[in-house]
C-alpha cells in the first residue's frame, strides 16, 4: 500500500508540476481560551479566523491534488468546532486532526467524533501537573486529563484497534507522552517520544512497552540526558523493547531528523499489544 500511495504522488506530481504534500496544515482561529505563559500564539490577532467558507473551498482543492489529510492548528482550533463537525461531516474522505488543549471537549463533542468517524484530536500537556498548570493556568492538566478519559469511554463507540493505540509527541510533548503512558500503561501498544523527558522512577511500569525515544546530543532546551537516564532505567527494569536514536550534532529540533524517513513511523505502526 506505501508503494502504490507513492507512486500516486509520483504521478500527481507530475500533472501538477510541482510535489504535492501529503498534509494539509491550517489554522482555523488564531484565538485561544487560555494564555498560555510564552505561547506564541499570544502574539496573535483575536479576531483572525478563516470562514467555514473559506475552509471548505481549501479542502475541497487539497481533495482535488489528492491531499486526504487535514491537521487543525492555532489558536484552540475546538474554538470553531461547530464549524470543524460540519466541515468533517460534508469531507467525508478526509481524515481530520485537531491539535488542542482539550478544555472544549466535552459529552456533545466526544458524540460527535463517534458519529463522523474522521477526526482525531492530539491533547496537549506540557507534562506534569505541575508544569502544564504553572504554564496554561490552575486545573488545566486535570481538565485535560478528564478530556481523555471521556474520549477512552466511547472507544468502543469508535471501535479503534485497542491493540494498536499509540502516545507522541516532541519537547514538552515528549515529557507529555512519558507522562501519560506511565499514568495508563494498560492503555498504549507503544510509546514515541523525542527530545523530551521522564520521571524515572515510572521506568518499571513500562517495562513491558514498546519504546522508541530520540534525542539530539547538543539539545540545549531538554539536556539530552533526560532521554539517557529514562532509556537507562527501563533497561534496568528489563525492557527489551526499548529503541534509543542519538543524534550527532542535531540541537532541540530533533524532529527534522525524526520524521526525515519513515523509520520510526513505520515502528510505531507495526506495535501491538
Amino acid at each position: 500500500m506505501g508503494n502504490f500511495i507513492t507512486v500516486k504522488e509520483l504521478l500527481r506530481g507530475w500533472r501538477y508540476k510541482c510535489s504535492i504534500p501529503r498534509i494539509m496544515m491550517v489554522d482555523p482561529t488564531s484565538s485561544c481560551n487560555l494564555h498560555c505563559t510564552g505561547c506564541w500564539a499570544a502574539s496573535y490577532a483575536k479576531n483572525d479566523s478563516l470562514s467555514f467558507e473559506k475552509l471548505d473551498d481549501l479542502l475541497s482543492q487539497s481533495e482535488k491534488l489528492g491531499i486526504m489529510d487535514c491537521l487543525m492548528t492555532g489558536g484552540e482550533p475546538l474554538l470553531r468546532k461547530d464549524d470543524i463537525i460540519k466541515l468533517c461531516a460534508k469531507h467525508r474522505k478526509t481524515t481530520f486532526g485537531a491539535f488542542t488543549n482539550a478544555t472544549l471537549i466535552d459529552e456533545a463533542f466526544a458524540d460527535e467524533m463517534v458519529r463522523l468517524g474522521n477526526l482525531n484530536v492530539f491533547i496537549s500537556i506540557e507534562g506534569t501537573r505541575e508544569e502544564t498548570d504553572f504554564r496554561r493556568g490552575q486545573g488545566i492538566y486535570d481538565k485535560a486529563l478528564a478530556a481523555m478519559e471521556l474520549l477512552k469511554s466511547k472507544i468502543a463507540e469508535f471501535k479503534p484497534d485497542e491493540k494498536r493505540i499509540y502516545a507522541g509527541g516532541i519537547s514538552m510533548g515528549g515529557y507529555g507522552a512519558w507522562d501519560i503512558v506511565s499514568r495508563m500503561p494498560e492503555t498504549f501498544a507503544a510509546v514515541l517520544p523525542i527530545c523530551g523527558g521522564a520521571d524515572v522512577r515510572q521506568a518499571p511500569k513500562l517495562k513491558n512497552l514498546s519504546v522508541y525515544t530520540l534525542h539530539g546530543d547538543q539539545d540545549t532546551a531538554v539536556p539530552v540526558f533526560r532521554s539517557r537516564d529514562m532509556v537507562r532505567a527501563l533497561q534496568a527494569c528489563g525492557n527489551t523493547r526499548v529503541i534509543y536514536r542519538e543524534l550527532p550534532g542535531v540541537g532541540h529540533n530533533a524532529w527534522d531528523a525524526a520524521f526525515a524517513d519513515d523509520q520510526a513511523v513505520e515502528w510505531l505502526f507495526a506495535q501491538t499489544k
